[in-house]
């Protein structure tokens, strides 16, 4: 995700991560924001989740979650728009769908260097 957010100028991106809470789940005074760390086997990220229409229930320390949302690398931060529990499937594959997706963004990466190349030279 850190690796790929350089290129947020170039292609819209949301990101779906995998990890386990590792800090205490802190809230704002309206208790209107959610914010822990969640952090996989190489690395973590703070996540903020805002409570505008819906609660995400109990975070736990230690406990395995999915967080969807967009990575800010200036704050490195994600702000998320859904936060549930992983399944064990999502478990077991996590690292799959890692791969397909960073195949696909080196596709699409070299493919978007090769257009840019053309557009120069014209």
């Amino acid at each position: 995700m850190k690796h790929w957010a350089k290129y947020k100028q170039q292609i819209p991106q949301l990101y779906e991560v995998f990890g386990q809470i590792n800090s205490a789940v802190a809230e704002d005074r309206e208790k209107k924001v959610k914010d822990f760390v969640l952090k996989d086997e190489s690395d973590s990220v703070t996540c903020i989740f805002h409570l505008i229409d819906r609660d995400v229930g109990r975070l736990i320390r230690g406990h395995c979650c999915r967080c969807v949302g967009r990575y800010d690398p200036n704050q490195d931060t994600m702000t998320c728009v859904s936060i549930r529990p992983t399944t064990d499937e999502e478990r077991v594959t996590a690292k799959q769908n890692v791969t397909a997706s960073d195949r696909a963004m080196r596709k699409w990466l070299a493919g978007y260097k090769t257009e840019q190349g053309r557009t120069r030279k014209h």
